[in-house]
């Protein structure tokens, strides 16, 4: 079972007009950007998965994930890949 509330940072590039109005219609509910952000994705995930937009057309089930998180933690052992990937992903032209 995953922790209560486990967090995790995730960092995005947003063009500036992007982010103006985050900060604008986050503002307008009186929550921060990043409340707003996530739960935008969130929402958009679980519309997405309602909809079986991901795994090529099928749903990912809430235990699907689960038992992929329980996979990382058990390979990585709580610890991260080696190196910078976000700046190795940058430096690729990958997303991150």
């Amino acid at each position: 079972m995953v922790a209560a509330k486990e967090r995790v940072t995730l960092d995005i590039e947003v063009s500036a007009e992007l982010r103006e109005r985050l900060d604008a219609v986050a503002a307008s509910k009186g929550v921060a950007p990043r409340v707003y952000c996530a739960a935008a994705v969130a929402e958009a995930l679980d519309r997405d998965a309602r909809a079986g937009a991901a795994g090529g057309g099928r749903p990912i089930s809430r235990e699907a994930v689960e038992r992929m998180r329980s996979l990382k933690r058990e390979i990585f052992k709580g610890g991260k890949l080696p190196g910078n990937h976000q700046r190795r992903a940058r430096e690729e032209g990958g997303a991150h």
